[in-house]
């Protein structure tokens, strides 16, 4: 496979989900970002952290921030967030609200080397349709699950960060900004 072709392909139609109610733009899953880095055989690792802030005075996680790393191509940073409806409603807690934060962090940082970018970008055009209109076909085209792929999933190297060890606290200068920052998205200066 050539990596970076098969990486940065459009994802195919099929794919592509309707942006919910109130939401703004069609998306791909999470699952398929994973996927697509699994196959296209890069080395990457992934690591995130919770963002909290204050909501109805009880601390909160607002968001997420992740950095993910693919070998030979660099580091991104990406960051998502949680819909400040879901803050005041007992049926998302914490560890609903990191997961959908973490998700679209993820999806933001592959966004940045150019991984799904044509959602972001608005160009609907797939690899299919670039195929039938005469351009070349060099697109990412979904296979069966094999033992190799079981065995690159064994070598996915995966970071996960204790937030509560003092070592990988925020130092204060950054803490500070980063409420200052959260304070102005929740509208909560003083």
């Amino acid at each position: 496979m050539n990596n970076n072709v098969d990486l940065l392909s459009p994802f195919p139609q099929e794919l592509v989900k309707k942006a919910p109610a109130g939401k703004f733009g069609d998306y791909v899953p999470h699952a398929n970002y994973v996927e697509r880095l699994r196959d296209s055989g890069v080395k990457y690792s992934w690591s995130c952290e919770p963002v909290y802030g204050t909501h109805n005075g009880e601390k909160r996680i607002v968001g997420a921030k992740g950095t993910i790393t693919i070998e030979g191509m660099g580091s991104y940073d990406g960051f998502g967030d949680v819909d400040t409806f879901k803050l005041g409603n007992a049926k998302f807690n914490d560890g609903n609200n990191l997961k959908d934060a973490e998700s679209d962090a993820f999806k933001r940082a592959c966004m940045r080397f150019g991984l799904g970018v044509e959602l972001w970008s608005g160009s609907k055009q797939t690899e299919e349709e670039h195929s039938a209109a005469g351009g070349s076909s060099n697109g990412y085209v979904p296979k069966p699950y094999t033992e190799e792929d079981a065995a690159k999933d064994a070598k996915v190297e995966v970071t996960k960060v204790d937030m509560r060890k003092k070592e990988n606290k925020l130092s204060t200068e950054d803490k500070a900004a980063h409420d200052a920052i959260m304070d102005s998205i929740l509208g909560t200066e003083a």
